[in-house]
């Protein structure tokens, strides 16, 4: 009883997957994985567009700051992750302009701005 004759093993009928639920399912499987690389690569940016940010945040801080005491003199502003260059330049007229600039530590620029005042 434990034995099976050969006959029966050769005309017992075996199930198995045809070759388009196979296609179907490795097309399934890719796309998962693609949109799995999607939401990873968007992750990744969503980092430095998030450091970007802060640093024009920063950027903003300095230049109220500036403008405020009217301390309008070239200098650089240490934060825990970036370092905010201010560059003033005096023109004739009365006007100044501002470029402000912010690095990382290893001195990449993440972002900048520039301002022109009046201050006679």
């Amino acid at each position: 009883m434990a034995t099976m004759s050969l006959k029966k093993i050769l005309t017992k009928r075996l199930s198995a997957s045809s070759i388009l639920e196979v296609t179907t399912a490795m097309i399934i499987i890719s796309m998962v994985f693609g949109l799995a690389i999607i939401i990873y690569l968007n992750i990744q940016r969503s980092g430095a567009s998030s450091l970007r940010l802060s640093s024009r945040i920063k950027l903003e801080a300095v230049f109220s700051e500036t403008n405020r005491l009217k301390k309008f003199e070239s200098r650089e502003v240490r934060f825990e992750d970036v370092i905010v260059y201010q560059e003033i330049e005096h023109n004739p007229e009365g006007l100044l302009s501002i470029k402000l600039e912010a690095r990382d530590e290893q001195g990449k620029l993440i972002a900048e701005q520039k301002h022109l005042i009046y201050a006679p």
